[in-house]
Parts: C-alpha cells; structure tokens; sequence
C-alpha cells in the first residue's frame, strides 16, 4: 500500500511538473470551457479508477479522469445478443488477490469469488475469411523451450522496467538487439 501511495503522489507530481502546463495560457480559454483541476487521469480502467478513488477519496486531490468510453471499466465489457437478449461478459476474468486489489473491491462492497472457467475449444480462422484452418499447435515441450527462450532474452533489460520506466534510456542510448 506504501508503495502504490508514493507512485500516485510521484505520478501526480510529474502531471503537476509536465513542461505542457507552463505553456498554456488559461486566457486563450473562456472560463466555462475550464476545469482547473490538480490532477488528470487519463482513462477510466482499473488503473484509472483506482487512481481517481485514491487521490480523490484518500488523498484529497481534486481530479478529472478523461475516458472515451460513456462507462469506466476499461477492457471489461458486456455484449448483448440482439436475438436473444442474452449478455456475454468479455475482457477481464479475473484479479489477483494482490492487497490493494483486495482492499478496493471491499471499499465498495464487491465480494470476490473463486476464479473458475469452464475448458474452451480453440478454433483457428483466417482472419480474412473467417474459415477454419487446419492447424495443430506444436507439442508442449517446443513451447516451453521457446518460452524459456524469450526469458532468458527478456531478462536483460527487466532493470529498464522494473518498478517502473525511469530507467528506461533516451533513444540514442537503446540497447541493440543481440
């Protein structure tokens, strides 16, 4: 919790600090087109909303999250089936019991279940013409070779990421692929 409470408050520092700020002019805007707010979020999926709650509600920092969307949730999403009313939840399935996850879900009442799915059957289609194709997938041994592969590959440059990207080099100083 410590930790996810100095990235919003170094987050919302680097928002407040932008080089964009210093450049606009609130005189150019009429004011009721005008929202001075300390911090924006921008989009209003669980990241984003769990940042607004946050500043908001804990930190009190006035905020404005700026979602395309008319609804927050991100990549969650229900469809309706127009023939049969039926409604087909799509996008995430599921959380990790990871504390400040947890503890979110409960500021709101959600009760969180086990995670359970039922065995799907993949189909491959061409994405062109939406036939079935002919394919098998290579044997599990293959698989996790090349997996292991692309770790040992990707390990390299975890410092570049990991926690966060201000470790990351400007563009002359990219690392040239081996």
């Amino acid at each position: 919790m410590f930790r996810t409470d100095i990235f919003i408050f170094g987050l919302s520092l680097l928002v407040c600090a932008s080089p964009a700020r210093a450049k606009i002019n609130e005189r150019d805007f009429h004011p009721g087109n005008t929202l001075v707010r300390d911090v924006v979020i921008v989009g209003g999926g669980a990241s984003g909303t769990y940042a607004a709650v946050r500043l908001r509600e804990d930190l009190n920092t006035s905020i404005v999250v700026v979602e395309p969307k008319n609804r927050l949730g991100g990549h969650v999403d229900t469809y309706t089936v127009p023939e049969t009313n039926t409604t087909l939840e799509f996008g995430v399935q599921s959380y990790m019991r990871y504390g400040p996850a947890v503890g979110f879900f409960e500021r709101f009442g959600v009760e969180l279940g086990a995670f359970t799915s039922k065995p799907l059957k993949s189909v491959n289609v061409d994405v062109e013409t939406g036939e079935a194709l002919n394919y098998t997938a290579p044997p599990q041994a293959e698989v996790s070779a090349a997996l292991k592969k692309w770790q040992q590959f990707v390990e390299k440059y975890d410092n570049l990421v990991e926690p966060g990207y201000w470790n990351f080099p400007p563009p002359a100083r990219y690392p040239k692929s081996s």
